[in-house]
């Protein structure tokens, strides 16, 4: 009779029909109390219907009692697992293991063991393991799945989850997540399949927040924004505590520039789930993308802190870092996402860019192929390929290059980035008519970026501000400011247009050994903006604040630059050169600040600069997209230099970058001289100095002087037609003296 009772429970459990399988496996019990396959069976029940107490007890009573029993010890290990025990879970599935290494089971629940403990690659070999003792089981395919895209290895998920959908093809977390490791490898070949995946998801488990989600993020890459964020809107209505959904709507609100709603989004992620990294990475991509890349530093840094293996904590640091010009601790960063995920592209680019800085360009090369390697369409590699090598680039890359641009859902930033790269190739191989149609095109694209992300700048507003400086620094106030802060000759301005040759006399002058060149610092500015704080008036502009300035208020200010300043320099260094071009404006404040200064003015046909900063693709200055924004901004900037001439506020020496290609030891020797500063020839082999460059000539100042660049406008004179009209228009001197 024992027997019967035992077949009628364990046919009751097969066919689902738990609460009855259990009372009669608990009957045959009470006849035959050590008998294993009723302590097994009625563990696993107890362990179906969720009472992982009452199982775990059984099976560790089964396992008292038959030591010798693999099954027994493996459904221990799982339970064990279940109750987040995980040392003893560990013993037990490698006992089971030992006593049967022939079971797929226990190495199925070793996997999850290592899963949960975030042991990736220990999980991998565990199912690996038990698809090849069993190559039909077919959970294993799906946590192998599951595991290989926390490994981040997309592909290999895809391969992973595609078998397990052969046997299993209405699993909406296998569609799901097979969408997820199609979406991530960045190719728009995927998409298709991706959508479609997402899609069958929802219409087997409709509503499926998951599925919503990653739905979302593949129509939100394909340019579909609005229908991303009704999914992830959709999602929400299901879970309103969803955080991820909030934070995805957050990073489209984002890429549309706007950032206060993207930062309430990402608050209520965060305050749903404070210790998840994601939604503190995600305050440092919004600082990131408003400029403040201490903050964004600040931000990816703690999500590190709650996850030292959340990859894209480090990576956001690393390109944080990079922004700051602390190269050092930027590469370490970038070195550990790496580490973690070694086809992580976005931190090959960001490595790629660090080199060429430091004047790695063949290091450079390899970083950005090696982001290529792992990422064939990734557009900011090809694009760093193409300004590092131009008229160098092998065919094949620029065929790639070529290929890539007939994607039509290609984004525009990647499209506008791959235009750029290919117009400085063709300007290489003399192509000019190639170029300039690539070029038209980046520009537009860019400009509509730059309209949709808000960084575009109404050019009456900084008219007005011109205005504003040359009226506020007149030459009696600057006289009445006079010796309220001690001269100190460390400070070297070297201002102008971009693209005139500020770089490259930055570069010369940081030759010499007592010559420390700090690059772009935008401090200045910072600190006219701050005056209004500074003497106590908050709610006032700056030029307001600037009649209430005292001479103990002045002094602060000045020392807060040259404390950056030292922060920035070696000790050794006499002289520190801000290579700020904008500087040029802010000459009256410097005067005032920082009487000691040394300012160095460079000037360039205004045509060349034109078509150069056509060629560089600013992301983030407003006015280098349109012949008609350059004509007001040149127009504005010859107006207040022209206001320092009269009123000469400080030292100034102006350099033609004409006159320095024709005689570079003639005007070296002049800007040594004017810096006060004995002569030193390495100031002649400038392009083998070793320093970092952190402007779009990195690369031609690692080359021996040229003038090529001299008259290059006319390679493009046809097009520039509406320039010079607006030149004319605007009243822009050609020709500065």
């Amino acid at each position: 009779m024992a027997v019967g009772m035992l077949e009628q429970a364990q046919g009751m459990h097969a066919e689902g029909r738990l609460a009855e399988a259990a009372s009669y496996y608990r009957e045959f019990l009470r006849a035959c109390p050590d008998a294993v396959e009723a302590l097994e069976g009625l563990g696993v029940v107890l362990f179906q219907l969720g009472r992982m107490e009452e199982a775990t007890a059984l099976f560790a009573r089964g396992v008292a009692t038959h030591p010798e029993s693999a099954s027994l010890h493996a459904k221990l290990g799982a339970a064990y697992r279940n109750l987040r025990r995980f040392d003893e879970a560990q013993d037990h599935l490698q006992k089971a293991i030992e006593l049967d290494p022939a079971m797929p089971d226990s190495w199925n629940s070793l996997g999850r063991l290592a899963f949960d403990q975030r042991r990736y690659a220990d999980a991998e070999t565990a199912y690996r393991t038990a698809i090849r003792l069993q190559p039909q089981f077919t959970v294993a395919f799906k946590n192998l799945g599951s595991t290989l895209l926390a490994l981040r290895r997309w592909s290999d998920a895809v391969q992973a989850l595609r078998a397990y959908l052969r046997f299993e093809p209405n699993d909406h977390e296998a569609l799901t997540n097979l969408a997820q490791a199609l979406g991530e490898q960045g190719d728009p070949d995927l998409l298709d399949e991706a959508e479609a995946a997402c899609r069958r998801a929802l219409a087997l488990a409709p509503g499926f927040a998951d599925a919503l989600d990653n739905l979302g993020n593949v129509v939100r890459v394909r340019g579909r924004l609005d229908e991303a964020v009704a999914c992830y809107q959709q999602a929400l209505l299901g879970d309103p505590r969803r955080a991820s959904s909030r934070h995805l709507i957050g990073h489209v609100l984002q890429y549309c520039g706007r950032f206060d709603e993207a930062a309430r989004f990402y608050e209520a992620a965060r305050a749903l789930q404070p210790k998840d990294p994601r939604f503190h990475a995600d305050f440092g991509s919004l600082a990131a993308v408003r400029g403040d890349y201490d903050e964004s530093a600040r931000h990816h840094l703690s999500a590190v802190m709650l996850d030292p293996n959340f990859v894209e904590g480090h990576q956001g640091r690393g390109q944080a870092l990079l922004e700051l010009g602390l190269l050092d601790e930027a590469e370490i960063c970038l070195g550990e996402a790496l580490r973690l995920d070694p086809t992580l592209a976005t931190s090959w680019v960001g490595l790629a860019r660090l080199q060429s800085e430091r004047g790695d360009l063949d290091l450079a090369c390899q970083s950005a192929r090696a982001a290529l390697a792992h990422q064939p369409n990734r557009a900011d590699a090809h694009w760093r390929l193409a300004i590092t090598l131009k008229g160098r680039l092998p065919d094949i890359e620029v065929q790639a290059m070529e290929r890539l641009l007939g994607r039509k859902d290609l984004p525009d930033r990647d499209r506008s980035l791959l235009h750029f790269g290919l117009a400085g190739v063709f300007d290489a191989h003399g192509k000019y008519k190639q170029a300039a149609t690539h070029l038209e095109t980046a520009n537009a694209l860019q400009a509509a970026l730059k309209t949709a992300w808000g960084l575009c700048r109404d050019p009456d507003e900084h008219s007005h501000f011109i205005d504003q400086l040359i009226a506020s620094f007149t030459p009696e106030f600057i006289t009445r400011r006079h010796g309220w802060v001690d001269p100190d000759p460390r400070p070297v301005f070297v201002v102008g247009l971009p693209r005139s040759g500020t770089t490259l006399v930055e570069q010369i002058l940081a030759s010499h050994p007592k010559v420390h060149g700090a690059g772009e610092l935008r401090d200045v500015l910072r600190i006219l903006e701050s005056l209004a704080s500074l003497v106590g008036q908050p709610r006032i502009d700056p030029f307001q604040a600037l009649d209430l300035l005292s001479p103990e208020s002045a002094r602060v200010a000045a020392q807060q630059y040259l404390d950056r300043l030292n922060a920035a320099a070696p000790t050794m260094a006499a002289r520190v050169i801000d290579k700020m071009p904008d500087n040029v404006q802010l000459l009256g404040l410097i005067a005032v600040l920082w009487p000691g200064s040394h300012v160095i003015v460079c000037k360039r046909d205004v045509r060349d600069i034109a078509v150069s900063c056509w060629f560089a693709g600013f992301e983030t200055n407003p006015w280098t997209n349109t012949w008609e924004l350059m004509a007001r901004w040149f127009a504005d900037y010859q107006r207040i230099l022209e206001h320092w001439r009269r009123t000469q506020p400080v030292k100034c020496l102006e350099v033609g970058y004409e006159s320095l290609v024709g005689d570079l030891q003639g005007h070296a020797r002049r800007m040594v001289d004017f810096l006060e500063l004995d002569w030193d020839p390495a100031c002649l082999d400038f392009q083998t100095t070793r320093r970092v460059v952190r402007t779009a000539s990195l690369v031609q100042v690692r080359q021996p002087l040229h003038s090529r660049s001299i008259g290059r406008w006319k390679n493009y004179e046809s097009n520039l037609q509406p320039l010079l009209e607006a030149f004319q228009r605007h009243g822009v001197a050609l020709a500065q003296d």
